[in-house]
C-alpha cells in the first residue's frame, strides 16, 4: 500500500505541478468545518512537509480497499467499530527550544456504533502550554469528498490543562472515511526563552485509543537531540537542509484501554523519548540553574521566617517547625499555563501570595529549610499512573508533581520526604500516590546576590549530605506495619432498673495513610458525633451515643486515636448487624473477575478488628453451645495474610480478626490465585458467627440469677 510519498524529494516530471500546487494552497484558503471561521490558511512550514502526510487521493480510496487491507490484519482490527488508518505526530524543533507539532489522523468507519462515537473523544492537546489550531476535517465516500467536520470547540473552555476538543461528523455512516488535520504551537512563546537553545524534550506513545494500522512519528530540530525507544528500531538520523530528521512508525496496535488500577500506556505501548539532555544527572544540573535564578531571598523575608519558625532544636525540630509554620499559610492552585507548566515561581513570591502548585511549594520549602540550614533538595516525581520512561534523553515531560526531599542521616538513618500539597501528611507518611514514584533530585543553590549575603550572615551551617546514587531514586512504600488500622468493641450486657441493657465501648486508632482521612472525619467534634451517629444507626439501630473523645488531633501526631460510648436497651427494635463480619477484602482488592493486564494496588496496609462481648456469670440464656475456641491462619506469600482467633470463657466472648495487604501489584497471571486467595478469607472471616451472636440477632429471654447481680450490674455501669 503506498502509504505517502518518501522522506527524500527527487525531481521528477510532477515536481513543477507539485510545487505549483503548494503555492496556490499556500495562498488561497482551505475551507474546513462549519462551526469554525470560513476558512483556514494552511501554514507554509506544513505545506513544505506533505510528503508525509496523506493525500486527499490516497484518503478517498474505495471502501472495498479498505477493507481489504483491514482485513488481511491481526483480529482486532476486524473487530473493531473504528479503524484508525494512519497516525502522523510531526514535531518541528527550533533554534530556541520551541516546538510546533503537527497531527494528521485518517479513520475508517466501520460500524454505525463507530459513526456514533467518533469526534467525541479522539483529540487531546494541552491547552495551558499550547494553542490549538485547526487544518481540516474531511468525510470522503466512494471516492469523493461528501462533507466535513464541525469544531465544535474545547470540552472545558474553562479549564486549562490536558482537554478533548469536541468534533461532530454529521450524517457519517458505516464504510467513510475521515481525514482531520490540527497543529499546536507553544504558549506565550516569548517566555520560554528562558531556557537558552535547549529542548526540554517529550514522551509519546504511539498506541491510541482505537484500533491502528500505522502510525508514525517525525521529529525534526536544528538543536542536538539525544532520542530513546522502547519496542521501536533505533532510526538512522537524516540531515534535511540544517534540520536533523528522526522517525519512527509502528503498525498494526491494538487499542489502548487502561484497566482500573491497570498499567499505563507506556507500559504497554511503543513509544519514543527525546530532548536536549544525555542522562537525568545533566538534566537535574541544567535544571537546578534555571532554579538557582528564581531563588530571591529579601532581607524582610528572611525575617519573617524566622520569627515564624525560630531557629534552634535538632534538624528534626528544625524541619518540623518549618513545615507545621508553611502548612498553615500555603494553598494548593494549580497553575499549568506556559513556562510555569516546569518552571516554578520565585519562593517569596509564592510566599506573599500563599498559593501555588506543587512545583512552587516544594521550592519554598526547600529553600526555607535550605536557609535554617537543611540539605533539602526539590524531587520531581514521575508517578505510578504515568507509566514508564528511558533512562536515556532525560526530558522534563516526563514527571507530573513535585515534592521535597531530606537526605538520610540528618532526621534519622531514612531520608524524609515532605509533599506540600499534603498539609495533613505532617509525620514520615506519604500519601499512597507519591509512594512508588521515580524521583529525580534536583540540588538547591543560595549562591546568589543577597540570598548568598543573607545566608553566610545567618552562619548558615549544612548539615553533611549523604552520598546520593546517581540518576534517578524511588520513593518507598511505607509497610503494611505503617498503615495500621485498629477497631476494638466492648458489649457488656447489663441488668439496671428490671431491664436489659447492652453497654457499647469503642476504640479506634490510625496510623499512616488513613490516619489524614479519619482525622478529618472525626477530629471535630460536631462531625464526629454527625459521623459516629451515622455509624451506629447502620450497625447499632436504636443504639443511643453518649461520649465521645479523640486524641492526635494535630496533623504531625503519628496516631489517631477516637473513643466513644453508647447504650442500647435489649431486645432492640429491630436486627442489628454483625459488624465484625464485614470485611469483603475482595470486594476491595480483586474486584473483577479476571483481568488482561497487572493490578496496580494503592498501598500496602494492615487491618485489626478485636470484638469482646461480656455477660454476667450468673445470666441464663438457654440455647446457647458449648464454647469452642478456634485458631487458624493463612498466608500467601508476596501478597499477604489473614488470621482468626476465637476464645470464650464463662460470661466472656471474643474474636479476634487481622487481614495484612503487603502487594503492590499483581501480575495478570497470578491475579485468580490472588482473588481466590482473598475471597476465601472473606469466607472464613464472615463466616464467624458464635452462638452469642446469633442470640443477639435473634434475642431470646434473658433471665437475671440472683438478686444481687442486678447490684453487681448497677456498680460496673457507674464505674
Amino acid at each position: 500500500m503506498n502509504f505517502g510519498q518518501g522522506a527524500r524529494l527527487r525531481i521528477r516530471p510532477g515536481f513543477l505541478f507539485t510545487c505549483l500546487w503548494a503555492a496556490v494552497a499556500a495562498a488561497v484558503p482551505v475551507p474546513v468545518h462549519q462551526n469554525g471561521p470560513a476558512a483556514v490558511r494552511l501554514p507554509a512550514w506544513i505545506l513544505a512537509q506533505r510528503h508525509y502526510f496523506y493525500s486527499g487521493r490516497q484518503a478517498s480510496m474505495s471502501r472495498q480497499d479498505w477493507r481489504r487491507q483491514i482485513s488481511a490484519g491481526p483480529a482486532y482490527l476486524r473487530q473493531a467499530n473504528i479503524v484508525e488508518i494512519y497516525r502522523l505526530r510531526l514535531d518541528q524543533i527550533s533554534t530556541r527550544g520551541l516546538d510546533r507539532e503537527t497531527v494528521q489522523r485518517l479513520f475508517y468507519v466501520a460500524t454505525g456504533q463507530g459513526a456514533r462515537e467518533l469526534g467525541d473523544d479522539d483529540v487531546w492537546y494541552d491547552a495551558a502550554r499550547e494553542h490549538f489550531h485547526w487544518g481540516y476535517a474531511r468525510i470522503y465516500r466512494h471516492g469523493r469528498m461528501v462533507g466535513q467536520g464541525q469544531d465544535d470547540g474545547a470540552g472545558q473552555p474553562a479549564t486549562s490543562g490536558t482537554q478533548d476538543r469536541k468534533m461532530a461528523f454529521p450524517g457519517l455512516q458505516p464504510g467513510d472515511i475521515v481525514s482531520l488535520a490540527y497543529w499546536l504551537t507553544p504558549r506565550n512563546a516569548r517566555t520560554w526563552r528562558v531556557w537558552g537553545r535547549k529542548y526540554i524534550g517529550d514522551i509519546y506513545a504511539l498506541r491510541g485509543d482505537h484500533a491502528t494500522l500505522r502510525s508514525r512519528l517525525v521529529v525534526q530540530s536544528r538543536l542536538p537531540l539525544f532520542v530513546a525507544q522502547s519496542r521501536l528500531s533505533a532510526p538512522r538520523p537524516a540531515r534535511r537542509g540544517r534540520n536533523e530528521v528522526w522517525a519512527w512508525q509502528a503498525g498494526p496496535l491494538p487499542a489502548f484501554y487502561s484497566e482500573s488500577h491497570g498499567p499505563s500506556i507506556t507500559d504497554r505501548s511503543p513509544y519514543v523519548q527525546w530532548s536536549s539532555f544525555a542522562g537525568w544527572r545533566k538534566l537535574a544540573q541544567w535544571y537546578s540553574q534555571r532554579l538557582r535564578a528564581r531563588i530571591e531571598i529579601s532581607s524582610a523575608l528572611r525575617q519573617r521566617w524566622l520569627q515564624l519558625a525560630p531557629p534552634g532544636g535538632t534538624p528534626r525540630e528544625t524541619v518540623q517547625k518549618v513545615w507545621r509554620a508553611l502548612a498553615r499559610r500555603l494553598f494548593y492552585y494549580g497553575d499549568e499555563i506556559g513556562i510555569h507548566a516546569f518552571l516554578p515561581a520565585s519562593p517569596g513570591e509564592v510566599f506573599h501570595a500563599r498559593r501555588g502548585d506543587c512545583k512552587d511549594g516544594a521550592l519554598l520549602l526547600s529553600t526555607w529549610l535550605r536557609m535554617e540550614g537543611i540539605p533539602a533538595e526539590l524531587a520531581m516525581l514521575r508517578t505510578r499512573r504515568m507509566g514508564a520512561m528511558a533512562n536515556a534523553a532525560a526530558t522534563l515531560s516526563a514527571f507530573d508533581h513535585a515534592i521535597v526531599y531530606i537526605p538520610a542521616g540528618v532526621m534519622g538513618r531514612r531520608a524524609r520526604w515532605i509533599d506540600t500539597t499534603a498539609p495533613e501528611y505532617q509525620t514520615r507518611a506519604l500519601p499512597p500516590s507519591d509512594q512508588g514514584a521515580i524521583a529525580m533530585l534536583v540540588p538547591i543553590h543560595l549562591a546568589r546576590g543577597k540570598t548568598a549575603r543573607i545566608a553566610r550572615a545567618q552562619s548558615v551551617a549544612f548539615h553533611p549530605l549523604t552520598p546520593r546514587p546517581p540518576g534517578l531514586i524511588k520513593v518507598p512504600y511505607a509497610t503494611s506495619a505503617h498503615n495500621l488500622a485498629r477497631r476494638n468493641f466492648r458489649l457488656r450486657f447489663l441488668r439496671l432498673h428490671g431491664a436489659w441493657q447492652l453497654r457499647i465501648l469503642g476504640q479506634w486508632s490510625f496510623r499512616g495513610a488513613d490516619a489524614p482521612a479519619m482525622r478529618s472525619r472525626y477530629g471535630a467534634p460536631l462531625s464526629r458525633q454527625e459521623n459516629l451517629r451515622a455509624w451506629m444507626s447502620r450497625n447499632f439501630p436504636g443504639a443511643r451515643l453518649e461520649s465521645t473523645a479523640a486524641e492526635g488531633l494535630a496533623a504531625d501526631a503519628s496516631t489517631f486515636r477516637l473513643r466513644f460510648t453508647a447504650a442500647a436497651a435489649w431486645p432492640p427494635a429491630r436486627d442489628w448487624r454483625t459488624p465484625w463480619t464485614d470485611w469483603h477484602v475482595a470486594r476491595q482488592l480483586a474486584f473483577t473477575a479476571r483481568r488482561h493486564d497487572r493490578l496496580r494496588l494503592r498501598s500496602r496496609w494492615r487491618r485489626q478488628d478485636d470484638w469482646q462481648v461480656s455477660w454476667p456469670a450468673t445470666l441464663q440464656a438457654p440455647g446457647l453451645p458449648p464454647c469452642l475456641p478456634i485458631s487458624t491462619r493463612a498466608q500467601l506469600p508476596e501478597v499477604g495474610s489473614w488470621k482468626l482467633r476465637e476464645t470464650c470463657r464463662p460470661g466472656n466472648w471474643r474474636i479476634f480478626t487481622q487481614v495484612t495487604q503487603s502487594a503492590i501489584s499483581i501480575p495478570a497471571p497470578q491475579y485468580l490465585q490472588f482473588r481466590h486467595f482473598w475471597r476465601q478469607a472473606d469466607l472464613r472471616l464472615d463466616a464467624v458467627r458464635p452462638a452469642i451472636v446469633q442470640k443477639m440477632q435473634n434475642p431470646g429471654p434473658l433471665t437475671a440469677g440472683p438478686a444481687p447481680m442486678e447490684a453487681a450490674a448497677k456498680a460496673t455501669a457507674a464505674r
